[in-house]
């Protein structure tokens, strides 16, 4: 009887082991599973507009590249001072907000990429985009000497904001140029500045407008812009 027992034991001991020795690999197995789903989960929910950006870029239509000359004319003034005449643009400010947009026509998806620097420490200067001229609507980003940045809107002339904070890899020196590139496309929108993104995001507010320049401040606010490219979507 004691003998019969001892087998028994063992046989269950045995059970016991082989279940344990073939659940584990398929557990770990599910779990490494969980956690590529994960991944890819992670990769589908990167910014829109990297994924339309590789995937659309063919379908761009050109427009400008490699700090192509534009004539004055193709610009307009909404304060401040500024020169097209070569393909480094400059702007110098005479009052609180400062812009310049580009006016032979809107943009609602596009990538608008531009070098600039600031001449002086204080004070923000930067993009527009989706910009009314009539209204004073659109959307701004202002670059801070610092290395902050805002991302807002302009609804009748007063800024509302809908990002603030610092800029990882950003040049701080004065006369130190940053390559700052916009992409729209529908709703979303994302910033990179040298390459870095900064921030991706969504707001329904403006579909198209212009696109164009922006200084804060009076006279001692002085900046220089570089039109590296500007690509729409069709």
């Amino acid at each position: 009887m004691l003998k019969t027992f001892k087998i028994l034991t063992q046989i269950i001991l045995s059970l016991l082991i082989l279940t344990c020795a073939d659940t584990s690999p398929v557990s770990e197995n599910k779990k490494i599973i969980t956690d590529r789903q994960k991944q890819q989960i992670n990769i589908e929910n990167r910014s829109e507009l990297d994924n339309i950006l590789l995937e659309r870029i063919r379908e761009t239509s050109f427009i400008l590249n490699n700090g192509l000359k534009l004539s004055t004319a193709d610009w307009t003034p909404r304060g401040g001072i500024w020169d097209f005449s070569d393909s480094i643009y400059y702007g110098q400010g005479t009052q609180i907000n400062n812009k310049a947009y580009y006016n032979k026509t809107d943009f609602g998806d596009f990538i608008f990429e531009v070098k600039m620097t600031k001449l002086t420490e204080d004070g923000s200067f930067g993009l527009l985009f989706r910009y009314n001229e009539h209204t004073d609507n659109g959307y701004i980003l202002e670059i801070y000497p610092h290395g902050g940045f805002v991302f807002g809107t302009y609804y009748l002339g007063v800024r509302e904001v809908l990002i603030n904070e610092p800029i990882k890899k950003f040049k701080r020196a004065v006369n130190a140029w940053n390559k700052v590139k916009v992409l729209a496309k529908g709703n979303a929108f994302s910033v990179f500045i040298n390459d870095y993104l900064i921030t991706s995001l969504k707001n329904n507010r403006y579909s198209t407008g212009r696109i164009g320049f922006y200084i804060g401040g009076g006279p001692r606010q002085q900046a220089r812009f570089r039109v590296m490219q500007i690509k729409e979507f069709k």
